[in-house]
């Protein structure tokens, strides 16, 4: 194999990557999505869709944030759920009427970030999870970033 023969074991070819995998703060962060597929959850075998998302600014920048949202759980009300998040995906990366999750990549959004705590039994660590989804603020603005839009089906709010 020719790899071995100029390999450098003190070598890294990812320098300078992020390879850190500790939470990061809980906040509002400026992510771009890195991909998104079609995969099968572990836990009832259905169809679900997993984001890949990537920190765009500030101290975390490079950090890694993932998202799995089953929308084909068997119990409808979860599943609902799942797809509302998806919708608010869609509305806050302004991809509004996606053909495939490939329209994902590139796109960008703010995301709530929390930290979950470890299991008490130590099974699990620490972790970040995503609580929601937001429209960017732009660039020229000092605001906040703002609520995602009211959900279809309140007479308030109406799509793009």
């Amino acid at each position: 194999m020719n790899f071995l023969n100029n390999f450098d074991i003190n070598e890294r070819a990812d320098e300078g990557a992020v390879t850190e995998f500790t939470p990061i703060p809980a906040g509002m962060y400026k992510v771009v999505c890195e991909a998104a597929e079609e995969t099968t959850t572990k836990s009832t075998g259905t169809e679900a869709m997993s984001f890949e998302w990537r920190v765009d600014n500030g101290e975390h920048k490079g950090r890694k944030l993932w998202d799995q949202l089953n929308v084909d759980h068997p119990n409808t009300s979860y599943a609902g759920r799942e797809a509302n998040r998806f919708r608010d995906i869609c509305k806050s990366t302004g991809t509004v009427k996606p053909n495939s999750l490939g329209d994902f990549p590139g796109s960008e959004c703010v995301a709530e970030v929390i930290v979950e705590p470890a299991s008490e039994c130590g099974t699990y660590k620490a972790k970040n999870k995503i609580k929601a989804y937001l429209p960017p603020v732009p660039q020229d603005s000092e605001a906040a970033p703002q609520a995602a839009p009211k959900r279809a089906g309140n007479s308030e709010w109406q799509a793009p």
